[in-house]
């Protein structure tokens, strides 16, 4: 009987050591993202609810070379001529000759080293691999950025010069090289920068390629023949070195040739587009949603919309020169610009897989963008929301009316049940979608009506009044608009541009002006997430808009001449 008991409880106690081991070995898919691009087959371990990665699989995701020692019982990490050495079955490790340690002992499996996910966001393992690290426990989710000290390379082709903005977290000294003709070299010391070509073919300058060398950061401007003789300044809040190449007679004709876009509107209006003159007197005027929005005056038509015929939706233009702006003037009209970052307040619009809210990110581009308008000096701006407030739909487009603005952008980001889906899209109105998947971004977008609750009678009427205008008037505008600012994006973001489209959305009907809405990409993609996060992915969305909208209005100043001669 004793000998019975014996087995019973060894039988017991070996199957209770078999479970253990199953859920030590537990493991679950987990995301990882690097620097926007998503990293597939990733996993996590489970030891006694602390969670592990694969030693093997972080050097994949974080590009670092692995180096197994099995008679000393350590790995080594290499990356950026620096060395990590890592002891298994231990907690020690060391890093630059010191001895540290982490925060859960490294555990084997089979041919595997695991170490804890504390590791990946540790101090230590970042500063080798340059870069910066978030983990997010409930989504399983590993988000890896670069670690930058200088912002991508910004430029803007005006007609007397190409300016290049390089902007660092904090001043770097720098060393200026432009004895080479053709060539500018810039080495920011102790700088680090986003390894890219960035082409441009302005007839300025060709291309701007940033690298890394060692502990210093390169920018190499190329020019053409064109290119005069650069002018530099460091500037401060932020820190910035700017730099302005004069544009010679030879660049002019150059960029002349090269930077008119042709014209891709494909639909028949109802008439000319108007001009929208009175501008208010200051530089930038602030809309608070808290209040009801007055009816437009008498600028307000109460017209039969006429049903716009089919329309084809336009593809993205090709990759052309930028556009080219010209100097201020004192007596050029100021252009007034409606900027409008979508959803706000109680509406947060699409929420990514980690938890970013769209409305935050479209905030922050359309303040980028008040800033670019601003520093241009040609411009005044008006911002349907500053924070983070909640604006009926009807009150954004009816306030682009009552200020009589010559543009109106609303500014998005989109989002699909196909994880997959992901790029930049730009639409102007039609109550006739372009494709399904348009239809259903619009149908997304005018979700948010839910909130605004029963209208007030002054809003109701107003509503009315919108959706009864005819907007052919200003479509042929919308879509040369759309088209330049889809070019601005292919010559700036490495992102699939899903081109020009059409839509119903609510936000852009009845607007007097022409009237674009731009899907920055999708926050259900998780490599795109992490990218609208981004301030880089920011400042070139909103370099784009801005280029497109400075080079949609050049145009029609020139067109306006040639028919005034």
């Amino acid at each position: 009987m004793k000998n019975g008991i014996q087995i019973v409880i060894t039988t017991v106690i070996i199957a209770a050591c078999a479970a253990a081991s199953g859920a030590a070995l537990a493991t679950r898919s987990a995301s990882a993202v690097y620097d926007g691009d998503v990293i597939k087959g990733c996993k996590i371990y489970d030891f006694s609810g602390e969670e592990y990665f694969p030693l093997s699989q972080l050097a994949r995701i974080y590009k670092t070379q692995i180096v197994w020692h099995p008679v000393t019982g350590k790995v080594s990490l290499m990356a950026n001529n620096r060395r990590m050495d890592i002891f298994l079955k231990s907690t020690r490790y060391m890093i630059d000759g010191k001895r540290k340690r982490m925060g859960a002992l490294v555990r084997t499996s089979g041919k595997e080293a695991l170490v804890p996910a504390s590791f990946a966001t540790s101090v230590d393992f970042n500063d080798l691999a340059q870069t910066s690290s978030s983990w997010n426990p409930e989504s399983s989710i590993l988000v890896v950025e670069k670690k930058v000290n200088i912002l991508a390379p910004r430029f803007y082709s005006n007609q007397d010069k190409t300016e290049i903005v390089l902007e660092q977290l904090k001043e770097l000294s720098y060393e200026w090289n432009d004895r080479k003709p053709g060539k500018i070299v810039i080495s920011f010391l102790r700088g680090r920068i986003t390894c890219e070509t960035i082409g441009i073919d302005d007839g300025v300058v060709r291309e701007i390629e940033a690298t890394n060398d060692g502990r210093q950061a390169l920018v190499i401007i190329y020019l053409t023949a064109g290119a005069g003789k650069p002018e530099k300044k460091m500037l401060s809040n932020p820190s910035r070195l700017v730099i302005n190449i004069p544009r010679t007679g030879l660049a002019g004709q150059e960029a002349n040739k090269i930077a008119v876009l042709p014209d891709t509107s494909t639909v028949n209006t109802a008439g000319e587009a108007k001009d929208a003159g009175i501008m208010p007197s200051s530089a930038s005027v602030v809309f608070s949603g808290s209040q009801e929005t007055p009816a437009a005056s008498g600028e307000i038509k109460n017209t039969a919309a006429a049903t716009p015929a089919p329309v084809t939706a336009l593809p993205a233009a090709a990759p052309v020169a930028a556009s080219l702006k010209p100097a201020p003037q004192a007596d050029k009209k100021r252009r007034l610009i409606v900027l409008d970052a979508g959803h706000g307040g109680e509406d947060p619009g699409a929420i990514g897989r980690n938890g970013t809210r769209e409305k935050d990110i479209n905030l922050a581009i359309v303040l980028e963008l008040e800033r670019l308008f601003k520093e241009a000096g040609e411009f005044d701006t008006i911002l349907t929301r500053t924070n983070d407030t909640f604006v009926p739909l009807v009150e954004r487009s009816s306030l682009a009316n009552e200020k009589r603005a010559d543009i109106f952008v609303s500014v998005h980001c989109n989002a699909s049940m196909d994880k997959n889906s992901g790029g930049f899209e730009i639409y102007f109105l039609s109550e006739k979608a372009s494709d399904d998947e348009a239809a259903a971004t619009a149908i997304l977008e005018n979700s948010v009506i839910r909130l605004e609750g029963k209208p007030s009678h002054k809003r109701s009427v107003l509503q009315e009044l919108l959706w009864s205008m005819a907007v052919n008037e200003f479509i042929n505008d919308a879509s040369e608009l759309c088209s330049h600012i889809s070019t601005e994006v292919m010559r700036r973001i490495k992102i699939q541009n899903r081109g020009v489209k059409q839509a119903g959305f609510y936000v852009l009907r009845g607007t007097q002006m022409p009237a674009v809405l731009v899907e920055c990409a999708f926050m259900s993609h998780l490599g795109e997430e992490a990218k609208l996060k981004s301030r880089r992915f920011q400042h070139q969305v909103a370099d784009s808009v801005y280029e497109g909208v400075r080079g949609y209005l050049l145009r029609k100043e020139k067109s306006n001449v040639a028919k005034n001669e």
